[in-house]
């Protein structure tokens, strides 16, 4: 299995700016060009080199909108493009953050971003005491720097979980370990567990029942089925498999239905669906119906009805149709016929 992630490595830095005499700053004349302190340059120590200043306006120009205010902006001073994460506060007499205000800013170049309306200054006059003590205001700013997004894509070591069931029940079935019946077929004997069978197999299970209650012993006699098949059906009744089943598919899916093994029966319709061919069909067709093999006389039938008319030259068709005389082949064959004859007659309009 793999994985990506889409990583973006942070910086921070708490950067604090002490301002003394704040006061003659909150009472100096307006002018035309206001009045615009900007803090010493400070860095975040990122690979790109980026680096910063605080601005405070405190709106001393007759232009000011806001001119009851201290403004706040935070100013890249690079040419790169910086994704930021900032919070402003002050300090007050406790060192305690007040007055915090935060944003998340991609900065394009020398672009700087705050907050217009950040200190009141009646307010910061009348808690004087306690928001600029000995007239001194504490400017605070934490900034989060992210490098750019790194993508990477990793595998995960885990392997595939494979049924520790299915592998055991294969062991027992090659081992024989703690076998207590024996399957008698033809001129072999296979030596296997009853309570393995008997929950595989109702039909197994019923011949147990019956057989081992007259002969008292644990022996299971079967005479109509050669012994390979069987070998194969015992093999899948253990490990839900069967080696190379496509060359016995037919065998195994009368042996399927007999003992009502239903994957195994479903295994042999698919793979018999595959060697499906106009020679085969009617004796495939013929299979399907004597098992009730309901998916494979479907995919038999609807491919018949598609090419009906090479079915009919062929040997198997024509031998089929010497030992049939019903009513159904009959129709059959007069329908193809019937169909050839309309695809060669030439139809005119006339006008």
């Amino acid at each position: 299995m793999e994985r990506g992630y889409s990583l973006a490595k942070k910086h921070k830095v708490l950067y604090e700016w002490k301002i003394n005499a704040i006061s003659t700053y909150l009472n100096a004349p307006v002018t035309e060009d206001g009045l615009v302190l900007k803090s010493p340059e400070f860095s975040v120590g990122t690979e790109i080199n980026d680096n910063w200043y605080i601005s405070l306006n405190f709106k001393k120009s007759k232009l000011c909108v806001c001119p009851n205010f201290i403004s706040i902006f935070l100013y890249n001073c690079t040419e790169n493009e910086i994704t930021t994460d900032a919070v402003f506060f002050i300090l007050n007499n406790d060192t305690e953050r007040v007055f915090i205000r935060d944003f998340k800013k991609v900065y394009k170049s020398q672009l700087g971003w705050g907050f217009e309306e950040f200190l009141e200054k009646e307010r910061l006059q009348k808690e004087k005491f306690e928001l600029i003590p000995h007239d001194i205001l504490t400017v605070g700013v934490e900034v989060t720097v992210y490098d750019e997004c790194t993508t990477i894509t990793t595998s995960v070591p885990f392997k595939d979980i494979k049924s520790q069931m299915s592998h055991d029940y294969e062991e027992l079935y090659n081992s024989k370990i703690g076998s207590d019946v024996v399957v008698e077929v033809g001129d072999k004997e296979f030596p296997a567990h009853k309570i393995i069978l008997i929950a595989r197999s109702p039909v197994l299970a019923a011949m147990f029942s019956h057989e081992m209650i007259e002969k008292k012993d644990n022996r299971l006699t079967i005479i109509d089925i050669d012994p390979e098949i069987f070998e194969k059906v015992l093999e899948y009744i253990y490990t839900d498999k069967v080696v190379d089943l496509d060359d016995d598919a037919n065998d195994l899916l009368e042996a399927a239905d007999k003992y009502q093994l239903e994957t195994l029966k479903q295994m042999c319709q698919n793979s018999l669906s595959k060697s499906l061919t106009a020679e085969n069909s009617i004796y495939l067709m013929t299979l399907a119906e004597r098992h009730n093999a309901k998916e494979l006389l479907e995919y038999v039938s609807e491919f018949m009805v598609v090419n009906a008319e090479e079915i009919i030259e062929t040997k198997n068709f024509k031998e089929w149709e010497k030992s049939k005389s019903s009513l159904d082949l009959m129709l059959f064959k007069k329908f193809t016929m019937l169909n050839l004859d309309k695809n060669k007659t030439k139809i005119t309009h006339l006008s």
